[in-house]
């Protein structure tokens, strides 16, 4: 019987100098839904804890971290399947343990394949919200074409689309501004593009009032403000993520929208050192 196969160790003198202390998560979660990522992000926390995250064609496609989110068992729950029907994946813990189980469940026909696909999406989902919280001195190697995720996990990739992705991208770029770690375009004209797939963020009543004003009119952040159209905050963290992700027009940069269902790319990225 041959040997597990050990995934490629973090601890080399180059990959100090890659840490998310430099390159913020939602930055390489846009980068990889910009640029098409097929393979695997690997991230080791300041306290040697392994988070792998699985990307095809750009989208996350399944995870394994020690990041504590809703079990699958009550997932399923929420899903509207019954107490009895749940009880054995709750008893489950690890994610190792959950997904055997949840396998187990689909095939003796207690969970069909659609629900077991939704709740394996809401969780991959939840557990990527969760490494938002790692320190900045993760270190992080994307090994491109690359799928390294142990054994016991699907083999085909969890289905998430696009507007969730753009979603948690969302969520990534708010956590960052609270942070105070990005600065808003103050000055810039803000004009959305025509393409931009808007219809896919998760904004709240005073963020879609600063779209609407700007779908009417091209304005600054400081000239919305000026406009008291919403709160300075909400104002700010659109004026953030419409520039992150290329929503609006930015001087010399000719790049369509992220999110706009490009061909995705090869070669990204850096590959896993011989």
């Amino acid at each position: 019987m041959g040997q597990k196969k050990k995934r490629p160790s973090l601890d080399r003198g180059h990959l100090q100098r890659r840490c998310l202390r430099d390159r913020a998560l939602v930055e390489l979660l846009i980068e990889a839904l910009d640029e098409g990522w097929t393979g695997t992000l690997q991230l080791l926390d300041p306290s040697g804890a392994e988070h792998i995250v699985r990307f095809v064609h750009g989208r996350p496609a399944g995870i394994e971290t020690r990041a504590q989110v809703a079990p699958i068992g009550e997932i399923l729950r929420g899903l509207g399947l019954p107490d009895d029907q749940t009880l054995e994946a709750r008893l489950a813990s690890g994610s190792r343990y959950e997904m055997l189980t949840l396998r187990a469940m689909e095939h003796r026909g207690v969970v069909d394949s659609a629900v077991a696909r939704e709740a394996l999406r809401r969780q991959l989902l939840e557990r990527l919200r969760a490494l938002f919280g790692l320190l900045p001195d993760t270190r992080y190697l994307f090994h491109a074409g690359r799928n390294l995720l142990s054994s016991y996990h699907l083999r085909e990739p969890i289905e998430c689309d696009e507007g969730d992705v753009l979603r948690l991208i969302g969520h990534g770029v708010r956590l960052l501004y609270v942070e105070g770690s990005l600065t808003p375009p103050k000055r810039l004209p803000l004009r959305i593009r025509g393409n931009a797939p808007l219809a896919h963020l998760d904004l709240d009543d005073a963020e879609l009032a600063v779209v609407a004003a700007l779908l009417r009119d091209t304005m600054s952040v400081e000239e919305l403000d000026a406009c008291s159209i919403a709160p300075r905050e909400s104002i700010e963290i659109i004026g953030c993520l419409l520039t992150a992700l290329r929503f609006v027009e930015q001087p010399g940069d000719k790049r369509p929208p992220v999110g706009g269902s490009r061909r995705p790319r090869s070669g990204i990225v850096s590959r896993d050192p011989d």
